[in-house]
């Protein structure tokens, strides 16, 4: 007789324990935001030596050998945290062997205002069936002069990456 009791006891502090481990990892991923995935290769037609589906990329200047393609939007905030990269790749690019050019899924005059109100120039924004493709801003993606694609990121570039990135294409 005291065997049932005490397995309805167990039984039911196993149940408490479980749902209090549930209840535990939903309060975690409710409340804690997302943590950006780490910079990876993006798949698929983005990868090394892929040509790229981009249209209207502005003209290349005499002497440049690569673009880095800015896929980005304004309601993403892992983009908003990059915008000084970006600046500073725009700073960059002026003595530089690259460009930039800025893609976004967006309409093109709100994302344009975005970029101006963020101090990026909105005349490197590049038209592009790109975005359809692209699952996930920020992505950077770095092409030749043939629109091969030589190196793609996909998620926020940390402090190393973006030096590492910087070091490749200059």
């Amino acid at each position: 007789m005291a065997s049932k009791p005490r397995l309805g006891q167990v039984v039911d502090v196993t149940f408490l324990v479980v749902c209090v481990v549930l209840v535990i990892g939903v309060v975690r991923n409710v409340l804690s935001p997302a943590k950006p995935e780490p910079s990876r290769a993006v798949s698929g037609f983005l990868e090394r030596g892929s040509a790229s589906p981009l249209d209207a990329l502005p003209a290349s200047p005499a002497g440049k050998v690569s673009t880095v393609v800015v896929v980005m939007s304004s309601t993403c905030h892992w983009c908003a945290e990059q915008i000084p990269f970006y600046l500073r790749l725009e700073r960059i690019a002026q003595t530089s062997s690259f460009k930039v050019a800025y893609v976004s899924p967006e309409e093109q005059r709100t994302f344009s205002a975005y970029l101006v109100k963020n101090g990026l120039d909105p005349s490197l924004r590049a038209n592009a069936i790109l975005t359809s493709r692209i699952k996930a801003t920020p992505t950077l993606v770095v092409l030749d002069l043939k629109q091969r694609v030589l190196q793609s990121f996909q998620g926020p570039l940390s402090t190393s990456q973006q030096a590492e990135l910087l070091d490749s294409i200059r």
